[in-house]
């Protein structure tokens, strides 16, 4: 039976075994299942502009305090101001939201500018955040499947000893270090691709920032 000495080993081998074309056909395939949601702190948004369909729901948020205090939110989701706000800056709101949020997100400052440009800024948060979710869930179900593979694997081989380091390794929950390989991996895959449509999503997967429209 292999030994792996280091984790970082091991999950070069588990990573090793995927198919990237495979996993960024399953990325296109998963692309329309997910749900954005518009949390609004701009005063009467639906008034102002039409709210981009790529949005599912809608929310107004009241107050920024009321929103935070109210825990954990696991809806995909783009923040809307129109304003700076007074209870914080907007690099200290992603702070606060990066602590709540338990799906990707992005904070997009309306300012100054055309309704029109507040509806293309709103539209492109969306679908880099859907790029982001749908990555994070095929990245979940791939490290997921390595696992579970890699575990039955060792545990049927009756004729060797078991490798309780590796099977320590495996029943880790999060396997963060094989997951944030995939996501480099499957980055550059995608950056080679440009017929796919995450060539325009990359920045976001690379991580969410507070964005402006022209």
């Amino acid at each position: 039976m292999k030994t792996y000495h280091l984790e970082s080993e091991l999950d070069s081998e588990l990573c090793s075994r995927v198919d990237f074309k495979s996993f960024i056909k399953e990325l296109s395939a998963n692309y329309h299942e997910t749900e954005v949601s518009l949390i609004s702190f701009a005063t009467d948004l639906r008034e102002k502009i039409q709210i981009p369909s790529s949005f599912a729901f809608f929310y107004d948020g009241s107050s920024i305090n009321r929103f935070l205090s109210q825990g954990p939110f696991h809806h995909p989701s783009v923040f809307a101001f129109e304003f700076e706000p007074a209870e914080c800056s907007l690099e200290n709101f992603k702070l606060l939201a990066q602590g709540r949020m338990k799906s990707p997100f992005e904070i997009v400052h309306l300012a100054e500018g055309s309704k029109a440009n507040w509806q293309l800024s709103l539209d492109d948060a969306a679908q880099r955040v859907t790029a982001s979710t749908t990555l994070e869930s095929t990245l979940d179900h791939t490290v997921k499947t390595l696992i579970d593979s890699e575990k039955r694997m060792h545990l049927s081989n009756s004729t060797e000893p078991l490798d309780n380091s590796v099977i320590s390794r495996l029943e880790l929950s999060d396997n963060q270090g094989l997951k944030d390989l995939l996501r480099s991996r499957a980055i550059i895959e995608i950056e080679n691709s440009p017929e796919l449509f995450l060539r325009n999503a990359i920045t976001s997967i690379r991580g969410s920032k507070v964005a402006n429209p022209d």
